[in-house]
């Protein structure tokens, strides 16, 4: 199957912080994407992003976990995570088959899980 890395980069005036790179096979047809819903945040906003996850095979994939470590990163012998989750503001919507013909049924949200 298909083998796919993933890296954030976050921006601040001249100021660049790349995360950890993310490693992933792809054991089915899904694919995943994390998107920003602003395109320009300033210091101390609060970031919202979307994930989204679209399964084109034919079957329905359950038991999902979406999990995202907020760009932690090694720094010397500590791990820095430059974002914060915020309790409770996590939201998932599912669209069903007759919405959508991939549906995913089953899928969870787990913080810090790579």
């Amino acid at each position: 199957m298909a083998i796919f890395t993933n890296q954030a980069q976050l921006r601040y005036g001249n100021a660049v912080a790349n995360s950890n790179v993310a490693v992933g096979e792809i054991l089915e047809v899904l694919a995943a994407t994390k998107t920003a819903v602003r395109k320009t945040y300033g210091q101390n906003d609060r970031v919202t992003y979307v994930v989204s996850i679209v399964n084109s095979g034919n079957t329905a994939m359950t038991g999902l976990t979406v999990a995202d470590d907020l760009g932690a990163y090694a720094f010397g012998t500590d791990t820095l995570v430059p974002l914060t989750y915020v309790a409770e503001s996590y939201r998932q919507h599912r669209q069903s088959r007759q919405d959508h013909p991939f549906p995913f049924p089953g899928s969870a949200y787990r913080r810090g899980e790579t």
